[in-house]
Formats: C-alpha cells, sequence, structure tokens
C-alpha cells in the first residue's frame, strides 16, 4: 500500500479496487447483516492496519458509523469494535479519528453521559508514531479545562460530578505515554510540551507515574536521531532537578516507593542523554550533601540512590572525587548507607563506559586494599553488592595480583550460604570468576586449577558450616571447570566427598550427596567405579 500513496474516494487504477472491497466490507455494517458483525469488524480491523495511513479519506464514513454503532444499544461486539477503532488510531493517527468523531467532552456538559468516552482508553491503548504536538494543542487543553472543572464542582459540594471530570482529564493524561512512542515531531514539538511536564512532575502526585513513564518512553523509543536526543537532553537542567526532588523528598510527599522507583527510573532514563559536564556538576553537589553535616540517614539513602544512578555517567576526576568521599562509609554501621556505597562501588566497575574502565584501573590498589579491609564490617545486606563489585575487580586483576584473589576464598565461600538469594548467586558467579582468574594466572591450565581447588580444600577442615560451603563450592567449580580438571585432581575431590557422607550433620550430607549427583554427570564412569564402595557404605 505504500506506493500507492494517499487514497481517496475518487482514485482510479489499483487504489479504487481497494475503495470498491472497502465499500463491500463497510455495507456489513448495515442491520441486515448482523449476525456478521463480529466477521466484518475483523475485516474492517485488517483493512483500517494495511490500508488506514493511505486511504482514511474515504474510511471517515465509517470511522462515524463504527462509532453510532457503538452507541447502540445492547451491541453485542464492543470488544471487536474497540479492536477495529484502535486499529485505525494506529494507523491513521488520533488526529484524523477526531476529524471524524467528535469527542464530544468540552467541561460544558449539562448531562453527565459522554457517549464517546469510550474512546479516550481505546486512543490511549493504540496511540504511537503519531504528532506530539497534537497532545499539546488539543489534550493539554481539554484536560486543564476539565481539571478546573472538577475543581469547580468539588467547591460546590458535588463531588460525584467532580470525580467523572477528575477521572475524564486523568484519562486523557494517560494517554501521553503513547504519544510519545515513536513521535514523528520531536525536536520541534517537545520544547512546547517540557515546562507543562516539569509542572506535572513536581506538583501532580496523580500524575506523576504517567509523566515519568512518558518521559522514559520518549527518551528510549522516541528519540532517534541526534537532533532530537539533543532536543530532550538539553532539558536536562530542567527535568533533573525536578526529578532529584521530588525523590528526596519523604516517602509520602513522594507519593510512595511506586513512585520513588518510577522517579527514580526516570532519571537514569534521563542520564543517557545528558552531557557530561552536568552529569558530573549534579554529582559534585550530591556528594556535598551526603557529606553535609545537616543531613539524616533518609536523606543519605537518597543521595546515594541517586550518585548509583549518575555515577557510571561521570568523568574519571568526579569518579575520584567520589571515590574519596564514600571511602569512610564502606565501614558505615549504618547497614543501609554501607549497602548503597558498594552499589555505587558496583555500578561504577560494571560500567562500560571508558572513563569509568580508567577509574577502576587507575584505582586498583585502593579498591583491593578498601575491599579486603572492609571485609569484617560488611553487613550482610551489602553482601550481594559487595560481591558483584568484587566480580568486576577481580576480572581486571592479572598474575602479580593472586594474593588479593586468595584473600577472597574463604568470604567468597561462606557467602554460598547467605540468606540473600542474589548474594548467593553473585558468590557463586566471583567463585567462578576466581577461577577464570587462575586460568589467566597460569603456568597451565590443569596446574592453575589444581592450586586454586587447593585454596578451596581448606575449607574442609572448618567448622560444619564451612564444610558445606565448601562441598557447594567445589560442586559448582566441577560443573564450571571440568575440562581443566585433571584426573588424579578429580579422584582426590571425589575422595575428599564421599568421606563427608559418613557426617553426622544433615547439611554436610546434603551437599555431599549434591556434588556426587553432579559428578556422575561429569565425571568418567571408571573413576566413580572406584568410589562405589566408599558411597555404599557412608
Amino acid at each position: 500500500m505504500a506506493e500507492l500513496g494517499p487514497v481517496s474516494a475518487s482514485a482510479s487504477g489499483p487504489a479504487s479496487q481497494v475503495c470498491r472491497m472497502f465499500r463491500a466490507v463497510e455495507e456489513g455494517l448495515t442491520y441486515r447483516f448482523h449476525a456478521a458483525w463480529a466477521s466484518v469488524l475483523q475485516v474492517l480491523q485488517a483493512f483500517f492496519e494495511a490500508c488506514g495511513k493511505q486511504c482514511h479519506p474515504f474510511m471517515r464514513k465509517c470511522l462515524q458509523s463504527l462509532c453510532d454503532l457503538r452507541h447502540s444499544p445492547h451491541f453485542p461486539h464492543t470488544s471487536e469494535l474497540d479492536r477495529a477503532v484502535g486499529a485505525a488510531v494506529a494507523s491513521m493517527g488520533p488526529e484524523v479519528l477526531l476529524q471524524a468523531v467528535s469527542l464530544e467532552i468540552d467541561g460544558t456538559e449539562e448531562t453527565l453521559d459522554f457517549p464517546r468516552s469510550w474512546l479516550l482508553p481505546v486512543i490511549r491503548d493504540h496511540v504511537q508514531g503519531t504528532r506530539l504536538s497534537f497532545f499539546t494543542s488539543y489534550f493539554l487543553p481539554l484536560a486543564a479545562t476539565l481539571k478546573s472543572r472538577a475543581a469547580e464542582l468539588a467547591q460546590a459540594g458535588k463531588s460525584l460530578e467532580a470525580k467523572i471530570y477528575d477521572t475524564l482529564q486523568w484519562q486523557i493524561w494517560t494517554m501521553l505515554p503513547g504519544f510519545c512512542t515513536r513521535p514523528t515531531d520531536v525536536a520541534a514539538s517537545f520544547k512546547g510540551l517540557a515546562r507543562t511536564l516539569g509542572t506535572a512532575i513536581s506538583e501532580r502526585a496523580d500524575l506523576r507515574l504517567t509523566v515519568c513513564q512518558a518521559l522514559r518512553t520518549l527518551i528510549s523509543k522516541g528519540c532517534v536521531t541526534d537532533a532530537e536526543r539533543a532536543e530532550v537532553g538539553r532539558f536536562a537542567k530542567n527535568f533533573l532537578p525536578i526529578l532529584f526532588n521530588v525523590y528526596s523528598q519523604p516517602g509520602d510527599a513522594a507519593g510512595g516507593a511506586a513512585h520513588r522507583r518510577s522517579v527514580l527510573d526516570t532519571i537514569r532514563t534521563y542520564l543517557t542523554i545528558t552531557e557530561q559536564q552536568m552529569v558530573c556538576g549534579f554529582l559534585e553537589k550530591a556528594s556535598e550533601k551526603l557529606t553535609g553535616p545537616e543531613s539524616t540517614e533518609l536523606t543519605r539513602l537518597s543521595v546515594l540512590d541517586l550518585i548509583v544512578a549518575m555515577a557510571p555517567y561521570a568523568d574519571e576526576p568526579s569518579l575520584g572525587a567520589l571515590y574519596r568521599t564514600i571511602q569512610p562509609s564502606l565501614q558505615s554501621k549504618e547497614h543501609g548507607v554501607q549497602k548503597k556505597v558498594y552499589r555505587v562501588l558496583e555500578e561504577v566497575c560494571a560500567a562500560p563506559r571508558l572513563p569509568c574502565q580508567a577509574f577502576v584501573r587507575s584505582h586498583l590498589e585502593e579498591l583491593k586494599r578498601d575491599l579486603l579491609g572492609s571485609l569484617q564490617s560488611a553487613a550482610s545486606p551489602a553482601k550481594r553488592p559487595r560481591l558483584k563489585c568484587l566480580f568486576h575487580v577481580v576480572k581486571q586483576l592479572t598474575a602479580e595480583h593472586e594474593d588479593f584473589v586468595v584473600a577472597l576464598v574463604p568470604e567468597v565461600i561462606l557467602c554460598t550460604k547467605e540468606v540473600s538469594v542474589g548474594a548467593r548467586k553473585n558468590a557463586f558467579l566471583l567463585l567462578v570468576e576466581m577461577g577464570e582468574a587462575f586460568l589467566r594466572f597460569g603456568p597451565t591450565p590443569q596446574d592453575a586449577m589444581q592450586r586454586f581447588l587447593l585454596l578451596v580444600y581448606a575449607g574442609l577442615t572448618g567448622s560444619v558450616t564451612m564444610i558445606s560451603c565448601t562441598v557447594l563450592a567445589l560442586t559448582r567449580l566441577l560443573f564450571q571447570f571440568k575440562d581443566h580438571i585433571g584426573l588424579a585432581v578429580a579422584e582426590q575431590l571425589l575422595q575428599n566427598v564421599c568421606l563427608l557422607l559418613g557426617s553426622r550433620t544433615r547439611d554436610v550430607v546434603k551437599a555431599a550427596l549434591g556434588f556426587l549427583k553432579v559428578a556422575l554427570l561429569l565425571v568418567d564412569a571408571r573413576l566413580l567405579a572406584k568410589h562405589v564402595q566408599t558411597m555404599v557404605s557412608r
């Protein structure tokens, strides 16, 4: 259809055939075909999807018929009709639809029937790839009018009527994320909408989730070209402070946990198109607020969340200054603060951006020293980000840093039975990465793995908890590095674990049985046969 271009009712050639076919299907909306209306609506939906963009001039009458039919008493196919009109919205755009079918809502109604209000959710669910300026010019003034009308009615004591108008204006706002999905005029129209969105975020808690979703959608799905990203990005200096302030408010004032998550997600998304210099400025101010004498624990936690979001987008000098600021908090007795400080390091160490990678390389010795020094004071809630941070640090290490990896072994083994699922997962990931590090250290893969396993074996002489954790660690290492474990090492491994089957401690026996299950799948049957007697007798 695209090659036909715009098609009108008077078109000739192939376009006229499309028009004739559509007219034939449209005839099916008359009452004598009411038994087939469900099928007719499905065919119309297919027509709208395939031809709506080019053929909307001769489809407008059909849209009017559909809307009239929707309002008829006891109409049995509302869902099919809504899908057909939704297809028209998706292909033609809401502007064409509302030119053909009036919304009949203006805030001056004498009755509160609103026969076309069903169009609002249909448009919301299907609008995309249209002009953002249409929302600004048509729907924003309408929403403002309805909000004013709701306020007037509420003041007059007509709470039910006020609620209806308030719901209508809210439904209009919920269309905004759809208008922000691949809009055709971002560069030209966003500046006309930006101030209103900023005001809505800061002053309208009822709209905050919707507006934040719209901003995220616009940045991730609407800013395709560099010009569009630059246009939306230049308003970061306006939006980010508003979002920071909203997020830093106490829970009730910020609208609850869902609102805070939405605001933080929006901050993260907006930072992807914000200039680095601006991010560094915001990061510096956040660091000052973090260390301010008047800051409460709640303030520090909120500011640290913002720093976690901003840190991956800062330059190397700013990251160095930030690191010096948060270093003391690695041993903080406030577990929430300590956890978030580790989250900052985790984000920086994991970030693929060049400044972050340069920071890790230039501060590797400091990171090693501080991470080992804070081992004793690391709280349980901080284990998950701490282990992930160590994971990214170990990835950077060469053979000269082997002592650091060796020092981590006991902590990592014990963390395989942490309460937190995330901490356990990260412990196993770090364990595998440590094995990979030893393979890098050499001299040969088998020798390297033997040296690493000897370090892990030491855990079998510890407490009951340490023994069960060590067996879990050995199980994971066997699964991951089976190709680098020599026959003699595998036999020694089996022998040690089989001895543990005689333990009187349930956790140890359970871990040993788990190891043997994995061994049955991976180890040569002839090697296993040597230890069958030990397994059975235990």
